[in-house]
């Protein structure tokens, strides 16, 4: 055991227990329970009409609402009606409360939003992350290496660096001088945690294949993809290269981490003593069906501050219910799809996961970034970063998804930049958007 991991995680837990009267380690606790026996009915249940009573009692925007106790009768809330009408979400209660703190999203697919937290939401989805990232085998205080485009609102300083442990490494430029100074880094510090964006990560993966670097001097014992979907092949790639658990992590800022990938499977864990997940028909405001794709929509059942109540965060999932004895359940999510915005079409109007199209590009030669952008019914274009594509092959490939009858165009750039927060954007739909 390195010991300097290991002093920093003890020193979390004695100054939770000593400064935070074990806050951390209760909510902790928590969500360990639910992973291991299932969430209880009737203890959301009442997190819910308590959140509902609190909600409409202290905030503008759910005063019409007082006396409701039923979830389903609340409105659903998008990102815009939180910009446009901020204030009336938050509490009265903790409007000018000091120990409050606001969260920004990135924005990287529209205009930022900021979340008001409360301390008791603060130390939850701390506690919550804490857990749930041991599942993919990292525990607090290892040394971990974090590729992300650092931009000026995630900075973090020396000392808070050196607290977590934390390497951060710039991904604004991923050439590669820069990736063999990644790979030099990893095993001149003793990594033990890769956390990254997808894409930096594939990039990171296909150098070290590129170069036959040989990774069992490393010491890493955990990758995980963030923000971005990770192809599997990538994904299998990674864990054949480091000998080590691969598993992403589901969240946002607006909630904090709420699911993890099983070590050895494609399903999602999902923390439901946390929130309460609603998937709706992609067309109705209806329950969709158990491993129907839908509209994910969440309800944060601990932030009092802002309170989020039916918030369709715009992400298109399948869902997974295992009912367990004593009215207690687990979720899982089999397909996370991002953004309904940027869903595909096939020609005959059925959804594809892009999944799919990452998964058969991954490995083409020739190929360093690509971009697929839907922009009629039955038209689209490809945008390549790389030299001439064996075109004829890769719409052989497309068409099995999408169709026949797909027309797709090819277009050669030099460079495909990537979002203001860093993430790459491979699937876009511009016809869906114009409609």
């Amino acid at each position: 055991m390195d010991f300097g991991s290991w002093v920093r995680r003890k020193g979390f837990w004695i100054y939770d227990r000593l400064l935070m009267q074990g806050e951390h380690w209760k909510f902790y606790k928590e969500v360990r329970a639910a992973y291991m026996n299932g969430t209880d009915e009737r203890t959301v249940q009442c997190k819910i009409e308590e959140l509902l009573k609190h909600a409409a009692d202290t905030t503008a925007f759910y005063t019409a609402y007082k006396g409701v106790l039923d979830l389903h009768k609340f409105p659903i809330v998008n990102k815009i009606a939180y910009q446009q009408r901020w204030n009336d979400f938050v509490s009265s209660e903790y409007a000018v409360d000091p120990k409050c703190h606001l969260e920004c999203t990135s924005g990287s697919t529209g205009t930022p939003l900021e979340i008001m937290y409360d301390r008791r939401k603060s130390r939850r989805r701390n506690a919550a992350s804490i857990f749930l990232n041991t599942l993919a085998d990292y525990q607090i205080g290892d040394k971990q290496l974090f590729l992300r485009v650092w931009v000026n609102r995630v900075q973090k300083g020396l000392v808070e660096r050196t607290m977590m442990n934390l390497l951060p490494i710039n991904t604004a430029n991923m050439d590669d001088e820069h990736l063999q100074e990644i790979c030099d880094l990893i095993a001149r510090k003793r990594v033990k945690s890769i956390v990254g964006y997808a894409s930096s990560l594939a990039m990171l993966s296909a150098f070290i294949k590129d170069k036959q670097i040989d990774c069992s001097k490393y010491k890493v014992k955990s990758i995980t993809p963030i923000s971005e979907a990770m192809a599997p092949k990538v994904r299998k790639q990674l864990q054949e290269q480091f000998r080590c658990t691969v598993s992403s992590v589901y969240g946002a800022e607006e909630f904090g981490t709420i699911g993890v990938q099983s070590k050895d499977g494609d399903d999602y864990y999902m923390d439901t003593s946390g929130v309460y997940l609603e998937v709706l028909k992609l067309e109705e405001d209806i329950p969709a069906e158990d491993g129907e794709l839908g509209r994910l929509v969440i309800t944060d059942l601990y932030n009092y501050a802002f309170p989020l109540i039916r918030y369709e965060n715009g992400d298109i999932v399948v869902r997974k219910t295992i009912k367990k004895s004593g009215g207690r359940y687990k979720q899982y999510f089999t397909r996370i799809d991002g953004r309904r915005s940027d869903l595909l079409y096939a020609t005959n109007g059925e959804p594809v996961s892009p999944f799919l199209l990452t998964n058969k590009m991954w490995g083409i030669k020739n190929i360093s970034q690509w971009k697929f952008i839907q922009t009629g019914e039955k038209t689209y274009r490809f945008v390549i970063n790389g030299e001439q594509a064996d075109e004829a092959y890769i719409r052989g490939l497309i068409c099995e998804e999408l169709g026949a009858d797909a027309e797709i165009y090819f277009e050669y750039v030099d460079e495909i930049p990537v979002l203001s927060s860093g993430k790459r954007k491979y699937i876009e739909n511009q016809y869906k958007k114009n409609k």
